[in-house]
Parts: structure tokens; C-alpha cells; sequence
């Protein structure tokens, strides 16, 4: 027999053998991995889910306005309430008066004596009394020329 081909033979059945054994490991392995899995089991019932949800970002309501006003001043009271409805014309929040500008201060004095004296002209029977002396006098030209011109 021939020593090289006998040399030859004995590395192929070495490498066969290593191959077998390490076949035969990874089986035993995937084996006792897959045995030692259990599975905790339990009857479904019902009760309360928690979920925990992480996110990053800006957090807006549904339905929000922004606020911005015609002058500057510190807020004296807030008469809105949160998820309170609202209509137009509703007051949310006031200005302390020492702290508004002298035009805002004039303007409203403006407001407050223009009020006062259509209250004193609704009062008063003189608005009215001249309305009817200027029908009066009014007429009495139409009925003259009316006159003149029959």
C-alpha cells in the first residue's frame, strides 16, 4: 500500500469524524435550549391595560387660541375659566388701570362722559323740542310757497 494514499485516506476520516462531533454538539445544544424554554401560562381575564408611551415633541390641545393684546399693562383679575365656553364680547382678563397708558386712561373718560351725556340728552325733552320747532318751521315754508305759488 501506498503511504501517500494512506496518509490521504486518514485526513479525510479525521476530517469526517471533526464534522460528525461538531454536528452532533450544535444538535445537543439547539436540544437542551429548546427543552429548557417554558411558557408561563394564564387564564385571560379582564382588567385594567397600562401602556407606557415615550415620545419627544410639543404637546398642543385640540382647540386653542392665542391671545395678543392691543396695549400693555399688568393683569388686575382673570374672569375666564379653563374649559369654560366663551362667547364674543365675553371679558377673560382686565388691566389694572395704573398700569395702562395715559391714551387708554383718556379714552376711556372719553367713553364714560359721551355715555353720561347721551343719557342727559335722552332725558331731556330739548332735542325734542327743537325737532318739532324746526318741523314746525318747516311746514310753515312749504305752506307758503305753497301758498304763493297757487
Amino acid at each position: 500500500m501506498n503511504i501517500a494514499g494512506f496518509f490521504k485516506k486518514f485526513w479525510i476520516a479525521i476530517v469526517l469524524v471533526f464534522v460528525a462531533a461538531v454536528g452532533i454538539i450544535v444538535w445537543q445544544n439547539n436540544a437542551k435550549a429548546a427543552s429548557s424554554s417554558t411558557y408561563k401560562t394564564t387564564p385571560a381575564t379582564r382588567g385594567t391595560l397600562t401602556a407606557n408611551v415615550g415620545a419627544t415633541g410639543t404637546v398642543r390641545a385640540g382647540q386653542s387660541a392665542n391671545l395678543t393684546w392691543q396695549t400693555n399693562g399688568r393683569v388686575e383679575t382673570v374672569t375666564g375659566k379653563i374649559g369654560t365656553a366663551v362667547k364674543a364680547d365675553d371679558v377673560l382678563a382686565s388691566l389694572m388701570q395704573t398700569s395702562m397708558s395715559q391714551a387708554i386712561i383718556l379714552a376711556e373718560a372719553d367713553l364714560i362722559n359721551a355715555k353720561k351725556n347721551l343719557v342727559d340728552l335722552m332725558a331731556s325733552n330739548t332735542s325734542l323740542a327743537q325737532a318739532e320747532q324746526s318741523l314746525a318751521v318747516a311746514k310753515q315754508g312749504v305752506s307758503y310757497r305753497h301758498d304763493k305759488g297757487a
